[in-house]
C-alpha cells in the first residue's frame, strides 16, 4: 500500500476532480440545470471552503488518488468517498477512510457519528466500512446504512 494522506482540496486537483466527477463522485442530480464545467466550479468552490471536504494523496507526490466529501448535519456527519480507479483495490480507500476518522476525531469533536450510504452491490464499498468498523444500521431495496460512532 502507498503512503496515503489527506489534505484540503488545491486548484491543482482540477482535473483530478473531473475524472471523479465522470465516475460519478459527485451525484447526478446536481446535473440537471448546469453543464459539466459549471458543476465542476461549483464543486471545486463549495470543497474548498469545506472543512469536513478532503483530497486523497500519494504521501510523496502530492498527487490526488480520491476524495472524501461530507455533509454535517446536527452532529452526524453524512459522508462519501472514492478512489480514482487506477489506484482503486489497493487499501487505499480503508486506509483514507481510518485516516478521515482520526481526522475527525481530532477536528470536530462535536461529530457523534459518521454514516454512509452504501448500494447494496457495492461489495468494495462494503468491505471498506466494515474493515474500518461501520456497522449496518438499516437497509432498503437499494442500499445500507452504515454508522461509525465516535
Amino acid at each position: 500500500m502507498q503512503n496515503i494522506n489527506l489534505r484540503k482540496f488545491k486548484n491543482k486537483d482540477l482535473k483530478a476532480i473531473g475524472e471523479c466527477m465522470k465516475h460519478k463522485i459527485i451525484p447526478v442530480v446536481c446535473g440537471i440545470s448546469l453543464n459539466n464545467k459549471e458543476i465542476l466550479q461549483d464543486y471545486i468552490e463549495r470543497d474548498m471552503e469545506n472543512e469536513l471536504a478532503l483530497v486523497v494523496i500519494d504521501g510523496k507526490t502530492d498527487v490526488m488518488l480520491g476524495a472524501l466529501d461530507s455533509i454535517l448535519i446536527d452532529d452526524v456527519l453524512l459522508t462519501s468517498y472514492y478512489v480514482l480507479p487506477e489506484y482503486q483495490n489497493k487499501g487505499i480507500c480503508t486506509e483514507s477512510l481510518r485516516l478521515f476518522i482520526e481526522y475527525i476525531r481530532r477536528n470536530n469533536p462535536n461529530v457523534r457519528q459518521i454514516v454512509l450510504k452504501i448500494n447494496l452491490l457495492n461489495f468494495a464499498s462494503q468491505k471498506v466500512a466494515k474493515k474500518n468498523e461501520f456497522k449496518i444500521v438499516s437497509k432498503n431495496e437499494f442500499a445500507q446504512y452504515w454508522v461509525y460512532n465516535l
